[in-house]
């Protein structure tokens, strides 16, 4: 950077300077006066409880800062007041983004990490340079998620024309991960029967790490933990950590940041407090929450009245959404032909989801050959165990007979799957019993639960004891 820049540079830190003093105070009171007050009055005991309370509320303010900073720092590119002003500058686009883009990211960062490297000194005489290290590394991994957060909330932020877009936007990117956890979670419950290669869980799960990098804070959450004997220590746990996820974030982060650099770049000035129109703002995301909301909402199987309630409701949401984003509550034909394709879409979707029993997985089963053994019990409708109706399969040691066993396990799974296509339930009303399945591979186990009928129970009972 030139030298007009560097003071440009250093001029943001000057006008920030008592806000930027007293967040140092503040970490300065959170973490080395409390440690050294420990000292005094604990001979540093609880050096590790404080640590580790403060690095988890550290964690919570870098998730905090990492969303609202973006709005602060780069407010002057949404408002006419100010956006002619900063772009009259003698400073190209370049240096002006990068001046307020890493100003805020030092300004967060380095009073942190000054303040643990003050008072982890007296965490290193309770404990050991190790800990000291490791906890240092930690804290430098959760700087790089609280920067790869940052960069993407500053990427939508700098798509929006004002400051009420900015708000809402960065708000709705934050939640909707959440919703839409939840929505995978309803359509799997909805949709799907147990047949063990689908976790309900699981899955949403994965939707939900892959949609919020926030997850990565809760990542390295999990890498230091506490240790309950005597005295009380911090352990590190490196070898739990999703590396693969982090590096997915980190790639995330790299994409956001030249997204960012290249909108701000060619981003103009009387654009500044007019309607926010790019797709991947409230076009993109607000059909994802109505499309969420249909599919939470599911047509199927409802009485006519009460899917002329959703559908009336869900409009209202969607004419609600669009009025904000366009501040105009005037309903147009394009409007209303939207709503409709994507309520035609979704419900399809659904539609042809249970037609075809979850696109033909609920009928599969789970592939023995990949467990060592394959536990069967059978119990009452009270849940009593039948003691005589048990079996362990040893898959290496696998028979004809044996097979024979697995073989009806597809038929009761493509009853299971048919009778839920056609009830949405997969208890069956003559139920006599239940069977359940333990595919177990070391500590890798997958249950199945299956309704049995009496026509079943002693088809299973001939198959257990060999009896034709």
């Amino acid at each position: 950077m030139n030298k007009i820049t560097t003071n440009y540079f250093k001029n943001l830190f000057i006008r920030k300077r008592k806000l930027l003093i007293l967040y140092f105070f503040v970490c300065f009171m959170a973490y080395p006066f409390v440690m050294f007050t420990n000292l005094l009055t604990s001979a540093g005991n609880n050096a590790s409880n404080i640590t580790a309370i403060v690095f988890y509320l550290a964690l919570f303010a870098l998730g905090v800062f990492a969303i609202v900073l973006p709005i602060f720092t780069f407010k002057f590119s949404l408002t006419k007041r100010h956006v002619d002003t900063y772009y009259a500058i003698p400073i190209n686009r370049d240096h002006l983004f990068k001046a307020h883009f890493i100003a805020p990211i030092i300004g967060v960062c380095v009073p942190i990490l000054v303040n643990y490297l003050i008072g982890g000194l007296l965490l290193w005489a309770n404990s050991s340079f190790m800990v000291y290290l490791s906890l240092l590394i930690v804290l430098c991994l959760a700087f790089l998620l609280f920067v790869i957060i940052y960069s993407i909330n500053t990427f939508f932020v700098l798509k929006c024309n004002n400051i009420l877009d900015a708000c809402i936007i960065t708000a709705m990117i934050t939640i909707l991960p959440l919703f839409v956890y939840m929505t995978v979670t309803i359509f799997l419950g909805t949709q799907t029967v147990n047949n063990g290669m689908i976790t309900i869980r699981d899955i949403p799960e994965l939707v939900l790490k892959l949609l919020s990098p926030m997850n990565g804070l809760f990542i390295v959450e999990q890498i230091v933990r506490l240790e309950y004997s005597y005295p009380i220590r911090l352990s590190f746990h490196f070898g739990d950590v999703d590396w693969v996820m982090l590096s997915y974030y980190l790639v995330l982060g790299c994409g956001a940041i030249v997204g960012a650099y290249f909108t701000f770049k060619k981003k103009k000035g009387e654009s500044a407090e007019q309607l926010t129109t790019d797709f991947i703002t409230y076009p993109l995301l607000s059909n994802i929450a109505l499309a969420c909301l249909i599919i939470c909402f599911n047509l199927m199987g409802n009485e006519l009245t009460v899917n002329i309630l959703i559908i009336v409701s869900l409009f209202v949401v969607f004419f609600i959404v669009n009025g904000i984003a366009k501040r105009s509550m005037k309903l147009t034909p394009l409007m209303a032909a939207e709503f409709i394709i994507l309520m035609v879409l979704v419900n399809g979707f659904n539609y042809v989801s249970r037609q075809t029993e979850f696109f033909g997985i609920n009928r599969q089963v789970l592939d023995y050959t990949n467990y060592t053994t394959i536990n069967f019990e059978i119990s009452t409708v009270d849940y009593f165990p039948l003691n005589e109706m048990k079996k362990t399969i040893i898959v290496k040691d696998i028979d004809k007979d044996d097979l024979a066993l697995l073989d009806y396990v597809k038929v009761l799974q493509e009853k299971t799957s048919l009778n839920f296509k056609e009830r949405g339930d997969t208890y069956i009303e003559d139920c006599a019993a239940y069977l359940d399945i333990n595919y177990r591979l070391g500590y890798d186990e997958h249950y199945v639960h299956f309704y049995l009928d009496s026509e079943d129970v002693e088809m299973l009972r001939s198959l257990i004891f060999n009896v034709r």
